[in-house]
């Protein structure tokens, strides 16, 4: 994987560069598996929550309170998960847009713009024939 930041090469599994300590990108598509398998996670915790706050036990007084740190968490690190896999995409499409010729590169047009509203102006202002000017 190549560093965005200072282009050295990194180890496929590696999160950090090496050469200058940037975040490594990674694969958006890995990104977003993830982070939706961090999400139905903790989706599966505040379920079991729920359920434990329905039921007037003892012990799950305390402990559906509990299930909802890890749930909470998960959902927060799945969503960041998919947000940043949009972001590393925004960053590629625009660098591919970068890279892309400009406008500014391409040959000028062969019609200059000044000729078409001169002869399309001009076209209107003829006089038909047969009728007068009068006012």
């Amino acid at each position: 994987m190549q560093c965005e930041r200072c282009g050295s090469e990194s180890a496929g599994e590696a999160m950090f560069c090496r050469s200058c300590g940037a975040r490594l990108a990674g694969d958006p598509d890995e990104l977003v598996a993830a982070g939706i398998s961090k999400v139905i996670t903790g989706d599966g915790f505040l379920m079991v929550a729920v359920l434990l706050s329905v039921t007037h036990t003892a012990i799950s007084s305390l402990l559906w309170l509990l299930l909802l740190l890890p749930a909470f968490y998960l959902f927060g690190q799945g969503f960041s998960d998919v947000f940043r896999a949009a972001q590393i995409r925004r960053k590629r499409r625009r660098a591919e847009i970068e890279r892309s010729p400009s406008h500014a590169e391409l040959p000028p047009p062969q019609v200059s713009v000044v000729d078409i509203v001169t002869n399309a102006t001009t076209g209107k202002l003829v006089a038909r024939p047969g009728r007068s000017r009068e006012t």
